[in-house]
């Protein structure tokens, strides 16, 4: 299965050590007939790599998640339901070619995932 077309997004705020998105999951997407057919829920591993792939953008290069230290999925996100997602994700050198990365995917003040962890730089 691929995440093609899965989501859009729009960068809202790009800083040095920060970045933050509007994202919309296209509820039609293949994934979400198995996922569940009449209450659709975006997998958390998709979101995990929404994180990454927002990375990747602002950064110019490919990154993979090293370490996930602490994941939580706080709740479930419907995208038939909640149409626009906010992302804000904080990261840092840690050594080398690793990112310590501090993400939360939001819709509206309710939190969806929050993860802190490390990403390499490919």
């Amino acid at each position: 299965m691929t995440t093609k077309n899965l989501y859009s997004y729009e960068l809202t705020a790009v800083g040095e050590t920060h970045l933050e998105a509007k994202v919309v999951f296209n509820a039609t997407h293949p994934l979400y007939r198995g996922h569940f057919p009449q209450a659709p829920v975006t997998p958390g591993v998709c979101q995990m790599l929404l994180v990454a792939d927002l990375l990747s953008e602002v950064l110019q290069r490919p990154v993979e998640l090293e370490h996930a230290r602490d994941v939580k999925f706080l709740s479930m996100h419907n995208p038939e339901e909640d149409k626009v997602l906010v992302v804000k994700i904080k990261f840092g050198k840690q050594e080398g070619e690793v990112l310590a990365v501090n993400a939360e995917i939001l819709v509206e003040q309710r939190k969806v995932l929050k993860l802190n962890g490390s990403y390499r730089i490919n």
